[in-house]
């Protein structure tokens, strides 16, 4: 997070020296200058303003990482809900606000949101519960919700379900809750 009273990181936090951004799956060497954990999100730093460096571009060596840092357990930080009371994670702070799923039955919808806006979310299936979540992953987000209203398979959108993993996030509290969110939608290097 960056040293802003809200920790949004805007492109001066992470763009790199040669002038791009990183990327999914790019190994990154970050500086951090101190931990800011918040209950419902404690894994937070703030990022020191050394300049970030890539050191690997969509590494294959992090294929063995990724099978290990898949989350198995049956629920998704800890419900099987979309979201988590804020009150529950003040009273007894969250073990983490992160968790790299493979998805199962995944189908993507591009719906409407509440306020009629087009929205882009994604419907699937792990450790026995169901999920219907938001997706956030700028690029994911833009590609489904600029699509016609419907349901699409992953191959729809060029994605093999067989190495397809989500990135779930838990967002910032809204009237009392903090939800799940797909933050980063990618495949891994190789079938899992």
């Amino acid at each position: 997070m960056s040293p802003q009273d809200d920790g949004t990181l805007f492109p001066r936090h992470y763009r790199l020296p040669d002038g791009s951004e990183p990327r999914v799956l790019d190994v990154l060497r970050i500086w951090l200058h101190r931990a800011r954990p918040e209950p419902h999100q404690p894994e937070n730093h703030v990022v020191s303003a050394r300049p970030w460096q890539r050191v690997a571009r969509r590494a294959e060596t992090v294929a063995g990482l990724l099978a290990a840092a898949i989350d198995a357990r049956p629920l998704i930080l800890g419900t099987t809900g979309d979201r988590i009371p804020y009150s529950a994670a003040a009273a007894s702070p969250l073990e983490a606000s992160l968790a790299l799923v493979r998805p199962r039955e995944a189908v993507f919808v591009s719906t409407r949101s509440y306020s009629g806006n087009p929205q882009a979310r994604l419907r699937f299936r792990h450790g026995g519960s169901g999920y219907y979540l938001s997706v956030t992953d700028p690029v994911w987000e833009l590609e489904i919700a600029g699509r016609r209203e419907g349901e699409y398979r992953p191959r729809e959108l060029g994605l093999d379900e067989r190495r397809l993993l989500v990135t779930v996030s838990l967002g910032e509290p809204f009237n009392g809750d903090c939800y799940k969110l797909i933050a980063a939608i990618f495949e891994a290097p190789a079938p899992l």
